[in-house]
């Protein structure tokens, strides 16, 4: 799986923050630690965080609820 974070304000905005996550066995941590883009996140409303098919990114297994950024 990939890691993207989106938002649907104007204008769009969209970011590979993780590539080839692995979930793991049972029992592990299943922990992640993801760094922002270069630049860092942008401030705003309406952003996702999406798992999606690291092969092909219209596949998305899980989204979060939008969220908010602020400075």
């Amino acid at each position: 799986m990939a890691v993207f974070f989106q938002t649907r304000q104007q204008p769009p905005y969209s970011a590979q923050i993780s590539s080839y996550v692995d979930g793991g066995s049972p029992g592990q941590d299943h922990s992640s630690t993801i760094f922002p883009p270069q630049g860092g996140f942008p401030t705003g409303d309406h952003f996702r965080v999406n798992l999606v098919d690291a092969d092909d990114h219209s596949t998305i297994y899980a989204q979060s609820n939008e969220f908010s950024i602020k400075n």
